[in-house]
């Protein structure tokens, strides 16, 4: 069960993270993962300049909970629901007329588009 973590934890990676390990490229041996790997999976996940700034700024939030489930591990899953609403708010920016589709339809207009 999720709990609040008490203030003196609150720096503290999840508990969670400790099952989870990395593998530098050409190394052998796996290592415990570590904050600067979750961040940089976040970073990796970029938008082209091209997005409006309002969009861009909603998607960051998406990248920051990602960075953030360090601390708390079910950050991840609204990391996820924020990143979808993100594309589904692009979406509905980049085709006005479309906006009352859910968002497979918006998804799948985007693809033919060749987006």
């Amino acid at each position: 069960m999720e709990e609040l973590k008490t203030l003196a934890s609150l720096y503290e990676p999840d508990e969670r993270q400790a099952f989870f390990a990395v593998r530098e490229a050409g190394a052998q041996d796996f290592r415990p993962i570590q904050a600067a790997n979750i961040h940089a999976r976040a970073a990796r996940a970029s938008l082209n300049l091209g997005v409006p700034e309002h969009i861009r700024s909603h998607f960051a939030m998406a990248q920051n909970l990602v960075a953030y489930s360090w601390f708390c591990y079910p950050f991840n899953v609204a990391a996820e629901l924020h990143a979808y609403i993100s594309v589904d708010f692009a979406l509905k920016t980049r085709f006005p007329d479309k906006a009352n589709k859910p968002f497979a339809k918006l998804l799948e207009h985007a693809v033919d588009q060749g987006l």
